[in-house]
């Protein structure tokens, strides 16, 4: 039994919380629970958001750390817009779009953002965050609560949140690749020949072949079809990034976000010895670019630009190989490739696993309507994992 008890601080600005601090319990690839991203979100304002920043303590140690903020939503961002809510909203346009107080940000990066170092705390921080959310939300008159999100291995640890009122609900499933091979050569010749032939069509587009390098200019280089490159914010700037991020937001049946221009600004100058960019292009124009976080032994594929759903040059497909082979050729052991767009991941050889949100309403008439109704509002969204290679 637990014989503790916990203290906390709450901040309404990242501003005045101790950086280090903050750091001081995150894990490598908690590279979305930094301070430096969590002051990129907030100061860029993105969906207006308002914001609180949870300290947990025991014995004046620190023990967790959680984000909250409180923005308007569709609620079917979770899952996309499917026939039974674009049938509702021929009558009803705004069904689902409510104010959220959400432990978690608004940036979809398929990450939780409540961090408990040790596991014998998991219940009391529970405790004391989901009380502070039920306050902050009756002072804002806020009817909707979720934590967000949470892949299958963690579930485990925050199925207590199922006493203090929530629903666990499916997400979308978030894919990523194991990276063993010495070269890409090597990789592509692991991969069953219907597949290996699918990349190589691709690249074929671009004049490439398995054998094709990732330069870090354009200089010396043939342009009659554009290049991939591996290049930084100079060139992929945040004003070029976000023009195509734009479109792909465009496109997208839905989303939690649409994350404004200051945060492109703030983020990778915040960032810009770390992030690394993917970019097909040539002297006139950029058709698409990749945005990878490295930490230790693994690469996230943290945002994606592309001006056309489709084109000539296959520019999502061909930056998929590029971001395999630079896991590759950097040793890197594992690419976390997030959630959508899963056909080019899966055909890679990437494999996904479910994500959760836990979520309810104040209104015990509506919550019990969407916990009945779960499966509607939050269906599983189902893959099939492809057997791309021969082993």
């Amino acid at each position: 039994m637990e014989s503790f008890s916990l203290d906390s601080k709450i901040y309404r600005t990242i501003q005045d919380v101790s950086q280090s601090e903050w750091d001081s319990i995150n894990a490598a690839d908690d590279v979305f629970h930094t301070h430096a991203f969590l002051e990129d979100v907030e100061e860029a304002k993105v969906e207006n958001s308002d914001f609180w920043y949870l300290m947990l303590y025991c014995d004046g140690k620190i023990v967790a750390t959680a984000v909250l903020s409180a923005f308007v939503i569709n609620l079917d961002l979770f899952v996309g817009a499917g026939a039974f809510i674009r049938l509702v909203r021929i009558v009803w346009p705004g069904f689902l779009k409510i104010k959220l107080l959400m432990c978690g940000v608004p940036a979809s990066f398929g990450q939780k953002n409540i961090l408990i170092a040790k596991p014998e705390h998991t219940k009391a921080c529970l405790d004391l965050v989901s009380r502070t959310m039920e306050e902050i939300a009756e002072k804002a008159k806020i009817k909707y609560l979720a934590y967000k999100e949470f892949k299958e291995k963690e579930v485990v640890y925050f199925e207590h949140l199922l006493h203090k009122g929530y629903f666990r609900a499916f997400s979308l499933p978030y894919a990523k690749m194991e990276i063993k091979w010495k070269d890409f050569s090597t990789y592509l010749n692991a991969l069953r020949h219907g597949y290996r032939r699918q990349i190589l069509s691709s690249l074929n587009k671009l004049g490439l072949d398995a054998n094709f390098a990732l330069n870090r200019d354009l200089e010396g280089m043939g342009l009659n079809v554009p290049k991939l490159i591996v290049t930084d914010s100079e060139v992929c700037t945040p004003e070029l990034f976000y023009s195509s991020y734009l479109e792909v937001m465009k496109r997208a049946s839905s989303k939690l976000e649409t994350l404004n221009l200051d945060f492109f600004r703030n983020y990778f100058k915040s960032h810009a010895q770390k992030l690394i960019f993917i970019v097909l292009q040539d002297e006139s124009r950029m058709y698409g670019a990749a945005v990878l976080v490295p930490h230790q032994k693994e690469l996230t594929f943290s945002l994606i630009g592309k001006y056309s759903d489709k084109d000539e040059y296959d520019t999502y497909f061909n930056l998929i190989a590029a971001i395999v082979k630079y896991a590759i050729e950097n040793e890197y052991t594992r690419i976390n490739m997030g959630q959508t767009s899963y056909y080019p991941k899966l055909r890679a050889g990437a494999i996904t696993e479910n994500e959760y949100i836990y979520f309810k309403s104040k209104n015990v008439w509506i919550h019990g309507l969407l916990k009945m109704g779960n499966k509607v509002v939050f269906p599983e969204t189902k893959l099939k994992n492809l057997k791309v290679f021969k082993e």
